[in-house]
């Protein structure tokens, strides 16, 4: 905006949390796992975590959030023991003792309740509170089929499209309902592309 309201840092993180750092943006979006780094980068002001914000005319409490971040992918045609193996390590993954130790060292949410419970517990979150702010974020509300979380073909595709169309938006090449209606446009042309493939 000419204003300076808004400034658009470019895509992903760095742009955008440069000029946090600078002081040149006074909101600053990102995964929750960046608080480790954020803590360490900023030595000259204060700040804080928070919820994603919502309309003031929400008049109801917020929906859960879905959780992002990466996925472990089990892939058919292999041998029946090979699978023993994939099972035998997945248990190993979702035990509380690992989902903690994977929470402190990368910031990542555990998986399970039962190891947020305990690093409750545990004090962990007295110490740490802006850990806890995601955990809030994604139990705030009963989930529903539509905040349960995400499956959507050629994610990746669609979320390219989206930034293209916002940063002709944030340009001011585009209004924001053309910017949008082009995205949705774009984004069903490579949900029917996904359909032909996978369709069974």
């Amino acid at each position: 905006m000419a204003d300076k309201r808004f400034i658009y840092g470019g895509q992903k993180y760095q742009g955008p949390k440069a000029e946090f750092l600078a002081q040149n943006a006074a909101v600053y979006i990102d995964s929750i796992s960046g608080i480790a780094k954020l803590k360490k980068a900023v030595k000259d002001f204060k700040w804080d975590v928070a919820p994603l914000p919502v309309e003031a005319s929400v008049q109801a409490a917020p929906q859960n959030s879905i959780i992002g971040g990466a996925s472990n992918w089990v892939l058919k045609g292999h041998k029946k023991e090979d699978y023993a193996g994939v099972a035998a390590f997945l248990a190993f993954l979702a035990t509380p003792e690992i989902q903690k130790f994977w929470h402190k060292e990368t910031g990542y949410f555990p998986i399970t309740m039962t190891a947020y419970n305990q690093l409750k517990s545990e004090g962990y979150f007295d110490k740490y509170p802006y850990q806890e702010v995601g955990f809030r974020q994604l139990t705030r509300a009963r989930t529903t089929q539509n905040s349960r979380g995400l499956r959507l073909g050629y994610f990746i595709q669609i979320r390219n499209i989206i930034n293209e169309e916002l940063e002709l938006v944030w340009n001011g090449t585009k209004s924001p309902k053309e910017g949008l209606d082009t995205a949705v446009r774009r984004s069903n042309v490579k949900l029917r592309e996904f359909e032909k493939i996978y369709k069974k």
